[in-house]
């Protein structure tokens, strides 16, 4: 058993190395590299600018019209040629009196909304009649009807506690829905963390520049601090030989002592960087 147990050989425990060597980037001196690429990346996030939001597009339900009305021609006519549009002259003319008896047909945000919800839950049954266009007889009425409506949704949702009047929608643009909202509240985000980046950026540019001077500072406190233990050992060898000590030694060791002091005090006075300061 004591045999076996000698013969065995524990696996050698690289863990602490690939810790340290896992750190060691991030604990490496700060360089001038380090800096520049910190400018590159404030000059970078300063002159970026948001893209601009695209003007609202057509209706999906104006684009569905037209594809039915496309698909309702080719089956009418499998050996016709349509034109470069993908629409006959007359599913065009169609089209056109369709957009021209509705054109002043305005239902509000809260109509469109209820009218999708009950689409989309099945709610609606309806069937498909045959597409003849005729003028309506009053226009105005529509659209008082249309806007009638409107407004008794938006009184049904107040006094049953739904919404609140200041959070109904705006009957003024159409163009103002919740995505739009939602693009201008994500613009408003991404420029205010540009911003903050920008800050963090400038200041971390200062620290790095502070602790270059510190480094520099350290490196000749580093050669100070080797020249004062030279200068030792050769009073510590003179004294051993009985060697009176010269008085350039004399001089040497005080200018060191002195540049060493002098050299503490600069970097005790800088500022202190790092997380842990405040």
């Amino acid at each position: 058993m004591k045999l076996e147990l000698s013969q065995f050989s524990l696996p050698k425990n690289n863990i602490p190395y690939k810790f340290w060597n896992s750190v060691d980037p991030y604990c490496t001196p700060v360089t001038l590299d380090d800096i520049k690429f910190l400018e590159s990346l404030r000059a970078q996030s300063s002159n970026t600018t948001l893209p601009p939001i695209p003007p609202l597009g057509r209706h999906y339900s104006d684009v569905w019209a037209d594809e039915h009305l496309t698909e309702d021609q080719n089956a009418g006519n499998p050996n016709k040629l349509l034109k470069s549009s993908g629409m006959s002259p007359e599913a065009t003319s169609l089209r056109k009196k369709l957009e021209k008896s509705s054109e002043n047909m305005i239902t509000g945000p809260l109509t469109q909304r209820l009218v999708s919800a009950l689409m989309e839950e099945n709610v609606m049954a309806y069937d498909i009649p045959d597409i003849k266009v005729k003028q309506p007889s009053n226009v105005k009425s529509s659209y008082k009807n249309s806007l009638t409506l409107e407004k008794c949704l938006r009184k049904e949702l107040v006094e049953q506690g739904i919404l609140d009047p200041e959070d109904l929608p705006p009957l003024t643009n159409p163009a103002d829905d919740d995505i739009l909202a939602e693009i201008k509240k994500c613009q408003t985000e991404l420029t205010a963390v540009r911003k903050d980046n920008c800050r963090n950026l400038k200041n971390l540019i200062g620290l790095c520049k502070q602790e270059m001077i510190r480094l520099n500072l350290k490196k000749q406190l580093d050669q100070v601090d080797m020249e004062c233990i030279d200068i030792y050992k050769k009073m510590v060898a003179a004294k051993q030989k009985k060697r009176p000590i010269t008085k350039k030694e004399k001089e040497d060791a005080w200018r060191a002592i002195n540049e060493q002091i002098r050299l503490n005090k600069e970097i005790n006075a800088l500022p202190l960087t790092g997380p842990n300061t405040s």
